[in-house]
């Protein structure tokens, strides 16, 4: 939802979007994909010192709060790439973590379909999500007339608007599953001494 809706907003003429180009966006999006680039080798340590649960729960959290930053701070390009910044954080930790504990939860025996299952609903999401930041920007559109009267229809501000509080409202489900699985996980797969002996 968001590598997409980013790339209309960053060209979108002002005030409707920031009124850049192609290569505006490109910088705009590149502080994501090195956080995420760095930080993904790192994690396997974080889990080892943290075990699983509390580093699922900060990581939902602080991509929660990347995504309600990106909903009430996107006027300009500093602001879009700090909150960027902070949901890569949040999701190079996520998506390691997740997986971590989908397999330490499954019996061996039951591995591989599980790992399928999870990629296929990881695929789905990845599918719905631009499905519906295009809804949000064609539904909600308005007209952008230029110097020279020409007049096209845009996405409104208040498609950009839902499109991200949309994505905040998702990444609250994280927090949600991370605060259930605290209650419910076995206590050796939260417990940090349990990964010096066990390897995946």
């Amino acid at each position: 939802m968001i590598y997409q809706t980013i790339l209309v907003l960053v060209r979108a003429p002002i005030p409707i979007g920031l009124g850049g180009n192609a290569l505006t966006s490109s910088i705009i999006l590149l502080p994501f994909t090195i956080i995420f680039l760095i930080l993904s080798p790192f994690v396997s340590k974080i889990i080892t010192k943290l075990g699983n649960l509390k580093p699922f729960i900060i990581a939902s959290i602080i991509t929660f709060l990347g995504f309600t930053g990106i909903y009430f701070f996107h006027a300009n390009d500093f602001q879009i790439m700090i909150s960027l910044g902070i949901i890569a954080f949040g999701l190079a930790l996520i998506n390691t973590i997740a997986m971590n504990i989908v397999l330490l939860l499954t019996p061996k025996q039951f591995g591989g379909i599980v790992i399928g299952i999870v990629q296929v609903f990881t695929f789905t999401g990845m599918a719905i999500g631009p499905v519906m930041s295009s809804l949000y920007l064609q539904s909600y559109q308005t007209n952008c007339c230029e110097q020279q009267q020409k007049c096209s229809l845009l996405p409104s501000s208040e498609a950009f608007n839902l499109i991200f509080i949309t994505a905040a409202m998702a990444s609250f489900v994280f927090v949600i599953i991370g605060l259930i699985l605290k209650k419910s996980i076995p206590a050796n797969i939260a417990d940090p001494s349990y990964y010096a002996s066990t390897s995946i």
